[in-house]
């Protein structure tokens, strides 16, 4: 039997409510996912997991470059810094960049042969990874947890 949000977190009171309890257990659950990854990633190939969303980001993108901006826009893990992010995938040959022809202050970022070498060893563990993360729940119950997560997402509004 998994253990609860309230177990994990060794609570001492009862948590509030169901909907604290749910948001609870996801940010528990999410950074648990994350760790395990970005652990794989920094030891594996000395990248961390915003950089590996950036490569993937490039690679969705082929054969077009896109702008930095895009790239943030893009990513699932957010980070303020997108160009100190490129710049080391620039440093280790896994990005290039251009200037965008129609303006050329803009800078426009492409993935490189070794990085979609790097991506393409990465694809068969990250099928694995994902399938084990998921391993409790058999397909209807993943594709109703995906719609529940997509009616959270829908109903976050900033907070004052």
């Amino acid at each position: 039997m998994p253990k609860t949000i309230e177990q994990e977190l060794k609570q001492t009171r009862p948590i509030r409510s169901p909907h604290e309890q749910a948001v609870l257990g996801l940010m528990r659950t999410s950074r648990a996912i994350e760790e395990s990854w970005m652990s794989y990633l920094k030891r594996t190939e000395g990248i961390s997991i915003s950089q590996y969303n950036i490569l993937r980001i490039l690679r969705g993108a082929l054969p077009q470059a896109i702008k930095s901006s895009e790239i943030a826009d893009r990513m699932i893990y957010r980070d303020p810094d997108v160009t100190r992010l490129v710049d080391r995938l620039s440093k280790q040959g896994l990005v290039s960049r251009e200037q965008d022809p129609s303006d050329r202050r803009v800078v426009l970022v492409r993935i490189s042969d070794s990085g979609l070498a790097l991506l393409a060893r990465l694809d068969e563990p990250a099928d694995r990874y994902i399938h084990s993360v998921m391993a409790g729940l058999n397909v209807p119950r993943v594709r109703e947890l995906c719609s529940l997560l997509d009616e959270v997402r829908a109903g976050i509004r900033p907070f004052p």
